[in-house]
């Protein structure tokens, strides 16, 4: 079981810095539509 948990929480904090890593490209990107990083950072997120 604590193999499982940890293989999880390896597996998400790697996600969330695909994401971050994601999302920071995005807003150098689009920086002059901000509406836009917002869409795309609440898809990132679900």
């Amino acid at each position: 079981m604590k193999l499982v948990n940890l293989l999880l929480s390896s597996t998400t904090s790697f996600l969330q810095m695909v994401g971050n890593r994601q999302k920071a490209k995005t807003c150098t990107v689009l920086y002059d539509e901000p509406e836009v990083p917002k869409e795309l950072t609440q898809e990132l997120e679900k």
